[in-house]
């Protein structure tokens, strides 16, 4: 029986790396694919390991176990927002050492509900090295309209790896 543990375990901890780093070096690409996936990846990792791991299943073991999964949930979130201010820096790391500066037209303004929230973004169409990119950026100032030509840092290794360039807050 611990001999399956520990192959299942293996298992779900290569989806939960595996996810992990899909998501660190590849989420900045406008696909949702490159987000998503990575970001199930590692959920299903995660709590798969926390199934295998953690088996209560008598009555009297009932409050350590909520206990136990509370931890095991937050210590989860600590690090999924550790990963997320790393993958901010390793993306801007990358913008600094390889950024250069290309022009980019808003092609579309994009608008999209969660509740009570409008959230607004502009899709940016960009050259770099005769091949086109298109990015979607974040617009909730409402700052940037279709037509507009903006200044975009792009890295030189990866062009889809891109900010928007603003230079004194202005546009």
């Amino acid at each position: 029986m611990l001999h399956e543990k520990g192959k299942s375990s293996a298992v779900f901890l290569v989806v939960l790396l595996t996810g992990g780093c899909a998501f660190y070096f590849y989420s900045y690409k406008s696909n949702t694919l490159y987000t998503c996936v990575p970001l199930i990846a590692m959920v299903t990792g995660y709590f798969g390991l926390a199934v295998i791991w953690f088996n209560f299943n008598s009555y009297t073991q009932r409050p350590l176990s909520i206990i136990v999964w509370s931890v095991y949930s937050v210590i989860g979130l600590v690090l999924f927002v550790t990963l997320l201010v790393y993958t901010g820096e390793f993306q801007e790391s990358m913008l600094k050492q390889n950024g250069v500066s290309v022009k980019g037209v808003v092609v579309a303004e994009n608008q999209s509900r969660h509740r009570s929230s409008t959230f607004y973004s502009i899709t940016v169409g960009y050259t770099y090295n005769n091949k086109k990119y298109y990015q979607d950026f974040s617009n909730n100032i409402d700052m940037y309209k279709v037509k507009d030509t903006i200044i975009i840092i792009c890295s030189s290794i990866d062009p889809q790896m891109a900010k928007v360039a603003v230079v004194n807050g202005d546009k």
